[in-house]
């Protein structure tokens, strides 16, 4: 990939160097290079994502999430429309494994992430974080991607920060990580025991 973008930059440069006069086409060409690249390279590791195996949530695992999200409805009623929209998503979802080297650019490497805008129905499992983990643990991971998909949450703090305390109750219902809180704490003794 690299080697393109050298060899369009080397012909953009020569381009350049003779043609000394018209240097504000030659800055525009460097411009669009720049711009041409850049679209390039997240077509090509986003396009990268979507080729790699996925399938649907397995029974067993549609099961775990299905008695947890029961368990929300019965202990969080207020909330029902949402825990029926994290259902419906993990049974539409298309789960892609996914391993490190095939992740676009991240600060960080996730258990899972989505991207809603370009992929509304798809949850990418990073196989070297995701596949080690419980049952329990796998679902709600999925959960938490299905809040991003179907409720548009954001990331505002995960459980284990210490900002995640002190959340707004508004901030907690645009929170992906305050629902598997919610689990954690109502339902997840009562289902499994870890």
């Amino acid at each position: 990939m690299w080697q393109v973008y050298v060899l369009f930059g080397s012909l953009i440069f020569v381009t350049c160097a003779l043609n000394v006069g018209q240097k504000s086409t030659c800055f525009f060409n460097i411009i669009l290079l720049i711009m041409w690249f850049e679209t390039l390279y997240f077509t090509i590791s986003f396009g990268q994502l979507k080729m790699a195996p996925h399938n649907s949530v397995d029974r067993n695992m549609v099961h775990i999430i299905d008695d947890l999200l029961d368990c929300a409805v019965q202990h969080v009623p207020k909330l029902e429309d949402s825990w029926n929209k994290l259902k419906k998503c993990t049974r539409d979802s298309q789960m892609y494994t996914v391993s490190k080297s095939k992740l676009p650019v991240l600060t960080t490497v996730p258990t899972a992430f989505v991207n809603p805008r370009l992929f509304p129905k798809d949850i990418f499992l990073v196989n070297s974080e995701y596949k080690d983990l419980s049952e329990m643990y796998k679902a709600l991971v999925i959960i938490h991607e299905c809040t991003h998909l179907t409720l548009n949450t954001i990331d505002h703090a995960y459980i284990w920060e210490n900002k995640f305390t002190y959340l707004s109750e508004a901030e907690h219902l645009q929170n992906a990580d305050s629902y598997v809180g919610i689990l954690l704490n109502t339902c997840v003794n009562d289902i499994y025991v870890f």
